[in-house]
């Protein structure tokens, strides 16, 4: 199972789109004014989740690099804004 930690807060992600952010549409809510409304999204490609910045204003980063649109692999650090998050699955990978 592929798991998005935000804050402490597991999110078991199964959809094949996932919107980030701190609107109460989208499916990973963030309730912090350093989150954008429609901040990022996780779309499942091939087996593969990709996580993509939404022009956020105060940007997405992954293990401290900025990034417009990249593959996870598990253990990866996400911050969107000020907030810390940690994707994870169940397969190891180099990222751990």
């Amino acid at each position: 199972m592929r798991k998005l930690i935000v804050s402490g807060t597991t999110h078991e992600l199964a959809e094949d789109l996932i919107t980030i952010g701190r609107s109460p549409e989208n499916l990973v809510q963030i309730d912090d004014q350093s989150v954008s409304g429609r901040h990022a999204e996780l779309r499942l490609v091939s087996g593969t989740y990709h996580l993509k910045d939404l022009g956020s204003m105060n940007g997405t980063r992954i293990n401290g690099a900025p990034l417009m649109d990249a593959t996870l692999r598990g253990g990866e650090r996400i911050r969107f804004g000020g907030i810390d998050a940690r994707y994870e699955t169940d397969t190891p990978s180099a990222a751990q």
